[in-house]
């Protein structure tokens, strides 16, 4: 069992930042959400005007890459091997639980707008998906966030 702590003042300042910028693109018409399927019972909610492109370079795992207007800010790894954090990320590693299941997340503080999230799946396969979001903006960080918290399995939204 992993044992989670609570949310720092830092973190919950980050979650409401991400809340409040989400529900004004929300609010303002201008964000429709897609349901996504991963892999298997794997899903994600996505912004419509979001590009993915998935890649399955050997047979274990799976790559997905996220972008909007042609720029690269999000991708994930799905599979049992994750490297993590990422080799350019250094950092705190905060633990936290989303929608149920155990994750831990790491700012990386040597690159601005950058996170690397891992979340535990309990499965077989995958057992992970570790996201590495690369924005360049707060918009970019905030759909990123967005996307990384709406990953449940399938009859577990």
């Amino acid at each position: 069992m992993v044992r989670m702590k609570k949310l720092t003042p830092k973190s919950k300042a980050v979650a409401i930042f991400v809340s409040l910028n989400l529900l004004c693109l929300s609010e303002a018409g201008e964000v429709k959400f897609e349901l996504v399927n991963l892999v298997d019972d794997i899903y994600i909610e996505c912004p419509a005007d979001i590009s993915i492109t998935k890649n399955f370079p050997v047979e274990d795992f799976m790559l997905a890459d996220m972008s909007r207007d042609g720029q690269s800010f999000l991708r994930a790894y799905v599979g049992n091997g994750p490297k993590f954090p990422s080799s350019t990320c250094s950092g705190l590693v905060e633990q936290r639980v989303m929608k149920g299941l155990p994750a831990k997340e790491i700012k990386c503080s040597n690159e601005d707008f950058a996170s690397d999230v891992l979340v535990y799946l309990d499965l077989d396969w995958p057992r992970y998906v570790h996201f590495m979001l690369r924005g360049t903006s707060t918009e970019h960080q905030s759909m990123g966030f967005l996307i990384i918290s709406s990953l449940h399995l399938r009859g577990k939204p």
